[in-house]
């Protein structure tokens, strides 16, 4: 009969550090990203914004600068893929604006003591 060998611990046991790891009782952790400073990227997230925040913010920055491309015919000298990706990603913004408004009503239609829970 073969050997049977059952381990419930890793051979290497190691911690990973970083704003992004989530707690789901003492069965499972989950690590989203890593980071060369914890506490740094910690910081930006308390005091800058969070992630979305962030790359809300830079989608609103391109949407401005690709509109201005757009009236100077900036535009005319890329490649029909190149512009294929720019649809793609003003489609993004405008759902990501329509999902904004869609939260907006929502709030707006629930009474405060809903909210603030």
């Amino acid at each position: 009969m073969p050997d049977f060998n059952l381990s419930l611990a890793p051979a290497r046991l190691t911690q990973t550090i970083n704003p992004w790891t989530f707690n789901l009782g003492s069965l499972f952790t989950i690590n989203l990203g890593d980071s060369a400073d914890p506490v740094l990227e910690s910081r930006i997230l308390d005091k800058g914004g969070s992630y979305g925040r962030q790359i809300g913010r830079l989608g609103d920055v391109l949407g401005i600068l690709l509109a201005v491309a757009e009236k100077r015919k900036d535009m005319a000298t890329l490649s029909p893929d190149d512009l294929d990706k720019i649809e793609d990603f003003k489609r993004q913004l405008k759902r990501v604006e329509e999902l904004k408004d869609d939260r907006k009503r929502e709030l707006r239609s629930q009474p405060a003591a809903a909210i603030s829970n």
